[in-house]
């Protein structure tokens, strides 16, 4: 397998050590390489750069070899210490924690978006790092929009500590914990079940703070306000996380939680090693210095009354500053404080707040209001867009969507033009509406998307406009928007949970399909957990909102059981389906399309159980027939697929070889050659040649399917046909065309679809995966039963068997005498063929072919 140990950069860092150089073959022995070896390489190095950069790049490779992925800088780290090398290791310390770091950038985990407008306060970040220094973790606590995210941000950026990392975990539900824990779970290599069970947040934590053992680790858990429903549980997870930062191993973690609670911790967990900041709005003084870095020809008196009037609330001033600095580049004129505060004013005084709306600060609805009607009446058509794209993020996760998101759904949107989307971002950005990584991913705060919500249902005060927005959203939502890509996927996937959530029910039920489109396409990006996750979430709430006997919900059901069934879960798969069968029948008949489709299913986990399957076969025939009678010829050929996978268990193999001929034929003539269907049928039929042997056949068919329908196939399916190929090339030793394929190639080509597979998304007990090291380690067993040497073959040097560069090859010709057995003919190659590509030695293995095998074979 391979391994992404960083030689190159250890090297660097070795031969800048004299005192390693001079003990170069201590190091060497310490690694544990023979002496042999020591001494062949000892003649390399002259002590010079270059000889020893060729010494120790050897040395490490001979290291690493063996080991494979246990190979890690810590390994060597450790090797490092025990032989009294402690600045070399000090040095790869900091190696490893640069390295995590770059690897924590480049896979796009969690670390929120810096934002333009931060003010040093330095005492604050100075407490943080005394805590850390004493404490098992510190609580930040404080109203929202003061700035509590930016100020950790920037403590732990701007520390000099080289051995420091840190990684965020999203605290504002325990679904985003999990899943932002699981994803940094799976980057440094822990898995996240234990014993087939989803491992607790609190064992997740644990396992992931173990795996980074030995370097100084900062875990921050942002926005942990324990709302809604989640609470309770999300309150006990967390109780657990904190307990367990007090018995891990020094160095220990440090944990930060950001929040706006003050009784985030109970009352009987100790808290003995924690401390606790509560941040403030702005100083007088921070405020002015705030204002006078970015307005300098400002006098004091305008800049303390600006402050004033917004209450030193730093997010609020920030949109006030980056307004006026927008309207001066604008309108290429003075746009003063004076000029800002008149309007601010008579806006402002049109606003009225009901007592519940307290929480929502009066200045910021103020300055929304400024804002959105200067893009609506002075910034243009891209303005008017910018405040459509507004009331959409108002309502949707605010935590990271992309600008290439609105771009993609912006034709069916309002009917703008999609290239004018990064020209809208940007008057966002600029009015401070919204903050954005480099990547292109847009962040709105949660203070603004209050407050927008807040403006839009004043403005709208006898429509819901979220409702609205979502709808309209949804509504004109293009397909293939849904299939494009994972983190699409995922922010959708969101956006659609908080409108089924509250709207499911408003009388649009084509859109109930959404949510199906969204857990097939998790599956066919091979992201089974989610999957399952979202759908069944999904279940929840369409029982609460449609009921359990509404035809919508019972197709979410029926999804449930095919996520159960994608996960290996055969036995709770049908009780799912068997459940929702019964009410389809009360419901809609025994002859409906969605109930014959249903049963299709509970056969289908007939089969794959490996239940009786000759009650299987009668079941499935009776359906079929059903099928006939209703002339529903799709579920028919659905069911005829099922039926030929039973045949081929009960060894007739040409009858399922018949029946996935049928199925081909039908959905070629119906869908064409090129719809998934189709060749979802021409990929099960290649799998029946290769049941038949006719590996020559299936091989091409599989090529066929990777080089010329590709586009038709998800890229969880175009791995399976790659699989297929392989294992016919792997059976395919010797025959003619194929004189360069060997054993030890295929090996390779399937270690190489297990990465493709893995780096897809594939978890590890997926039914993929185990079948894709199940054939290597079948295969490499074959190459060590044939590895064995025979005595008789080394005392006979005239062993007819062809050398390596004359392989013989399958003439698919056969005579009278020649043996119809195949299974013997097929052995007797592979034991030829591995034979010709290892020691001459050992071609006595293949000199036990029968007479009549070798009537086969010729040169």
């Amino acid at each position: 397998m391979s391994n992404n140990f960083p030689i190159s950069d250890v090297v660097q860092i070795l031969v800048q050590d004299p005192y390693l150089v001079r003990h170069k073959d201590e190091f060497a022995e310490l690694l544990g390489i023979d002496a042999a070896t020591r001494g062949t390489l000892k003649k390399l190095c002259n002590f010079d750069i270059e000889t020893s950069r060729a010494y120790f790049t050897r040395l490490l490779e001979d290291w690493v070899g063996p080991l494979g992925k246990e190979a890690t800088l810590t390994k060597l780290h450790d090797v490092l210490e025990t032989g009294k090398f402690r600045t070399v290791a000090d040095q790869l310390k900091q190696l490893d924690c640069f390295l995590w770091k770059e690897k924590l950038s480049k896979n796009g985990l969690d670390i929120p978006c810096r934002t333009k407008w931060y003010v040093e306060r330095t005492q604050e970040e100075q407490k943080i790092l005394h805590y850390k220094n004493i404490e098992n973790g510190i609580i930040i606590h404080g109203q929202d929009g003061i700035g509590k995210t930016q100020l950790v941000l920037k403590t732990f950026n701007s520390t000099s500590k080289p051995l420091l990392v840190y990684h965020f975990l999203r605290g504002d539900s325990i679904i985003n914990l999990r899943e932002s824990l699981e994803k940094y779970a799976r980057l440094v290599g822990c898995p996240t079940k234990k014993g087939g069970m989803e491992k607790s947040l609190s064992e997740l934590f644990k396992s992931v703070c173990r795996k980074m053992y030995g370097k100084d680790l900062v875990t921050v858990i942002d926005g942990l306000n324990i709302l809604g429903d989640d609470g309770n549980e999300l309150r006990q997870e967390i109780k657990k996380v904190i307990e367990c930062c007090s018995t891990l191993d020094r160095p220990k973690p440090f944990l930060v939680i950001t929040t706006l609670r003050t009784d985030l911790i109970p009352k009987d967990v100790d808290t003995f090693s924690w401390g606790y900041l509560e941040l403030f709005v702005f100083t007088d003084e921070e405020a002015e210095t705030f204002v006078r870095q970015k307005l300098f020809n400002e006098n004091s008196t305008d800049i303390k009354q600006l402050n004033k009037e917004l209450g030193n609330y730093p997010i609020a001033i920030n949109q006030a500053v980056e307004t006026i600095k927008r309207i001066n580049y604008a309108k290429l004129e003075t746009y003063s404080i004076k000029t800002y505060l008149s309007e601010y004013r008579r806006l402002g005084s049109s606003i009225t707040m009901e007592s519940e709306e307290i929480g929502v600060p009066k200045s910021m609805v103020t300055i929304a209001k400024m804002i959105i009607s200067q893009l609506n009446n002075a910034e243009g058509p891209d303005g008017i867009l910018a405040v459509q794209i507004l009331e959409l993020l108002a309502f949707i996760d605010g935590d990271g969507i992309s600008r290439e998101n609105l771009e993609n759904i912006s034709k069916h949107w309002q009917g703008f033009d999609s290239n004018k989307v990064k020209n809208s971002v940007d008057l966002l950005y600029k009015y401070s509406f919204i903050s954005r990584k480099d990547s292109g991913t847009i962040f709105i705060h949660r203070v603004v998307q209050n407050v927008l919500q807040f403006y839009l249902r004043r403005l709208h005060a006898t429509e819901n406009t979220e409702k609205l927005r979502l709808l309209d959203f949804f509504t004109k939502l293009p397909p293939e928007f849904i299939k494009s890509s994972q983190s699409r996927l995922g922010h959708l996937a969101r956006m659609w949970t908080i409108f089924s959530r509250r709207y499911l029910n408003i009388g649009h039920p084509h859109l109930h399909g959404i949510a199906n489109q969204i857990y097939f396409a998790y599956g066919k990006f091979g992201l089974f957990s989610q999957a399952k996750s979202f759908i069944f979430e999904q279940s929840e709430i369409f029982a609460n909102q449609l009921g359990d006997e509404n035809v919508n919900t019972l197709k979410i059901q029926k999804s449930c059981g095919i996520a159960m069934r994608n996960l290996g879960k055969y036995i709770q798969a049908e009780k799912i389906f068997k459940d929702v069968h019964a009410q389809q029948e009360g419901l809609l008949g025994n002859k409906h399309p969605e109930t014959l489709d249903t049963e299709h299913w509970i056969v289908s986990m007939y089969w794959r159980r490996k239940m009786n399957n000759n009650e299987a076969e009668t079941v499935i025939k009776d359906l079929i027939n059903k099928c006939r009678e209703v002339g529903e010829t799709e579920i028919e050929m659905k069911a005829t697929q099922v039926l030929a996978f039973i045949l081929a268990d009960n060894d007739d193999t040409r009858g399922s070889f018949d029946k996935l001929l049928e199925v081909w034929e039908w959905r070629r003539d119906k869908f064409g050659d090129n719809h998934s269907h189709t060749v979802a049928a021409l990929h099960n039929l290649a799998h029946s040649k290769y049941q038949l042997r006719q590996y020559n056949e299936a091989f091409q068919d599989f090529s066929n399917i990777l080089e010329k329908f590709i586009e038709s196939r998800t890229p969880a399916d175009t791995l399976k046909s790659e699989y297929w190929k392989i294992m016919c090339e792997s059976k395919m030793i010797g025959f003619v065309g194929n004189v360069g394929c060997d054993l030890p190639n295929c090996v390779r080509k399937l270690e190489q679809l297990y990465e493709k597979q893995k780096k897809l998304g594939f978890d590890k007990n997926h039914p993929d995966i185990l079948r894709t090291l199940e054939s290597i380690k079948v295969i490499e067993k074959q190459l060590n039963v044939a590895d064995q040497p025979r005595q008789d073959s080394v005392d006979n040097p005239s062993s007819s068997v062809p050398a390596p560069q004359s392989r013989p090859v399958l003439v698919n010709v056969r005579t009278s005498q020649t043996p119809r057995d195949e299974d013997t003919v097929s052995c007797c190659w592979k034991m030829l063929c591995c034979c010709c590509t290892r020691k001459t030695t050992r071609y006595g293995n293949a000199r036990r072919l029968s007479t009549s095998s070798q009537a086969q074979l010729i040169q």
